[in-house]
């Protein structure tokens, strides 16, 4: 009999970095993207002139944004999100000795470091934007700061795109989990998105109520840290919620 006794977390944790191993492409492939996008943002930034008549003024100005960057990056939190609910991640586990708890365990783990991954490239290349343009034009302006003058806002970007990513992860890894218990689910999905958006979309004129806005709940908040609280608290929601509705599959179907 063996006294050395193995802790769910640590038997998680081997998950996540068989998983890790397993998934390595996937970052690959988000480096791939996030590079090939950011030099199509670069080559096709909007731009514009003004001419005046009067005193022969002229300014012609280009635009960059990384909007299509954060934008790629959050289609890919979603993709990650649904592939560790496929059935290949589900028999990986098969390998281990482990229970319904410690496969959730290391997902959660592993969206995590997506998110950390994706969030800190995002704001990277957002950087590297920035660069691009004092390399080129005389005179800029930028409408965010930097590390150098403001580290905090800085780095308060690297927490909200992070946010961002883990939050779009686990909701389509819920979705995805609910999926894995029946196919009827995906009718019931889309039939409650619509209900939803007819719900949300709702003028309650007669109770003298503003539109109903369920994501400017979490979009619209100016606080940091009460925003990253609200992802946290929705966060553990769902991944509770994923282990309830799902801890009667066999971790090998």
């Amino acid at each position: 009999m063996s006294l050395n006794e193995t802790s769910i977390f640590d038997i998680a944790k081997r998950q996540f970095y068989f998983k890790l191993h397993a998934n390595a492409s996937v970052f690959t492939v988000l480096f791939i993207l996030q590079i090939i996008s950011t030099i199509f943002l670069l080559g096709s930034g909007s731009s514009g002139n003004f001419h005046h008549s009067h005193d022969s003024t002229s300014l012609t100005w280009a635009s960059f944004s990384n909007d299509g960057i954060v934008g790629l990056t959050l289609f890919w939190a979603i993709v990650v999100g649904f592939l560790c609910t496929s059935t290949a991640q589900r028999n990986e586990s098969f390998a281990f000795v482990s229970n319904r708890f410690t496969y959730h365990l290391a997902n959660l783990y592993f969206l995590c470091f997506a998110a950390i991954i994706g969030g800190v490239t995002t704001v990277l290349l957002g950087s590297a934007t920035k660069l691009y343009a004092l390399l080129r034009y005389d005179h800029v302006i930028i409408a965010t700061s930097g590390l150098l003058n403001a580290p905090g806002d800085f780095f308060s970007r690297f927490l909200v795109m992070t946010a961002y990513t883990l939050l779009v992860s686990i909701l389509c890894y819920t979705v995805g989990m609910l999926i894995q218990l029946s196919r009827l689910f995906i009718m019931l999905l889309a039939a409650l998105f619509i209900g939803l958006r007819l719900f949300i979309g709702l003028n309650l004129s007669s109770l003298n109520t503003e539109k109903i806005d369920l994501v400017g709940f979490i979009t619209d908040e100016q606080s940091t840290i009460l925003f990253i609280v609200k992802i946290v608290l929705i966060v553990a929601a769902l991944f509770f919620f994923s282990v309830w509705s799902t801890n009667r599959i066999e971790v090998r179907k």
